[in-house]
């Protein structure tokens, strides 16, 4: 029977599994949570940079121009009408511009607040030192929502699965102990005695 204690039991077991990785592996899963957020955004994150420093570059550009409009129609190079006409063009651009730099500005800092929410998660984790039961302010300080998939009957039993979406990193998939060994065999990472004993007693 699938029920409210299944659920709360297989929330309760994520969590146990889910620190235990992220307190013995943790440069591993920085690494893990850094690269899919990469892969997911990085694109995207890094197009919005580059169009972000070239408004705010023609902003500074057109400050120049219109300096230099001035000086021009002072200097009797230039007309009144063309120095209007032409004025009015640049401050319309810039404002445009001055505009849209607030909004990109605070897009690239959603985006790159996931470092920041990375860390506080990691750092949230390392103070607990079992997850024993599940109040409500403990649930709350570490879950956004779970989705719950629909049930399914394997060799008559039936199966819950849940997608538990953690605060500030979303859902965590811990890699397999074959998974850890390529991180490993790489010799950029000691590995943390917890592994070396699965092994020795596999």
């Amino acid at each position: 029977m699938i029920g409210a204690v299944s659920g709360y039991e297989l929330v309760l077991e994520n969590m146990r599994r889910v620190f235990s990785f992220v307190t013995n592996y943790e440069t591993i899963f920085a690494k893990l949570q850094m690269a899919q957020f990469h892969s997911e955004n990085l694109k995207t994150l890094n197009a919005k940079k580059n169009d972000l420093a070239k408004k705010q570059k023609r902003v500074k550009e057109i400050d120049g121009l219109i300096q230099k409009l001035f000086e021009n129609n002072a200097n009797g190079i230039i007309s009144d009408e063309r120095f209007a006409t032409l004025s009015s063009a640049y401050e319309s651009e810039q404002h445009e511009l001055k505009s849209q730099i607030p909004i990109l500005s605070e897009e690239l800092n959603e985006e790159t607040k996931k470092y920041d929410d990375l860390q506080a998660f990691i750092n949230k984790v390392k103070r607990i030192t079992r997850v024993e039961t599940l109040t409500p302010e403990f649930v709350n300080e570490f879950i956004e929502r779970i989705d719950v998939h629909k049930a399914v009957k394997i060799n008559g039993v039936r199966h819950l699965e849940l997608d538990i979406h953690y605060n500030g990193v979303g859902v965590i998939h811990e890699p397999s102990v074959d998974e850890l060994e390529e991180f490993y065999s790489s010799g950029n990472f000691k590995k943390p005695f917890l592994l070396e004993t699965k092994e020795k007693s596999a």
